[in-house]
């Protein structure tokens, strides 16, 4: 819990130090570099090509598990990848946290495992195209087959009204 906490100070405290921009028409989240689920290195431009919902999330946040079956069925209109948390954990319990949250909620979408310092590149991006002070899990980022961002969710998916402009978003980007 020590660990969890640091780490969301520094997040915050790094935000913080970040210029604050209006939200841009589109932009593009950085080449993030993690792990896959078998532990191997991988980049988020590796997943390029097709569009993406990505979203933030973590074990550690009860929101983004409720999410899963959402995520479930939108998986039928559009690729999801998971850009999860480690949370200052080591790669084998990560991957594991990962697995057994999978199993019970029957997720099949495949995740990065991001540690610290792209975790921090993703908030940096976040910070730097919206209002907001840091990046909040979860959240969602609408990507494009040639990676642009074009729309950011930053409620969970329970939210019915939130959900059904995410859909529509989906449904506009596939035509």
């Amino acid at each position: 819990m020590l660990k969890r906490r640091r780490f969301l100070e520094g997040v915050v405290a790094s935000a913080l130090c970040l210029p604050r921009k209006a939200y841009a028409n589109s932009f593009r989240l950085p080449d993030l570099e993690g792990f896959n689920e078998d532990g191997k290195a991988t980049r988020l431009s590796e997943y390029y090509g097709n569009p993406i919902l990505a979203h933030a999330w973590g074990a550690y946040c009860p929101p983004c598990i409720a999410d899963i079956p959402f995520l479930n069925n939108l998986e039928q209109y559009i690729r999801v990848l998971g850009l999860y948390d480690m949370a200052g954990d080591d790669l084998n319990t990560a991957r594991k946290k990962i697995k057994e949250i999978k199993e019970k909620q029957k997720h099949h979408a495949p995740n990065i495992l991001l540690p610290t310092v792209s975790l921090l590149q993703l908030n940096r991006a976040y910070v730097e195209q919206t209002k907001e002070r840091f990046l909040a899990i979860p959240t969602y980022f609408l990507l494009t087959k040639d990676a642009e961002c074009i729309y950011i969710h930053k409620t969970n998916l329970t939210v019915e009204k939130e959900t059904k402009k995410l859909q529509r978003k989906i449904t506009k980007l596939q035509k």
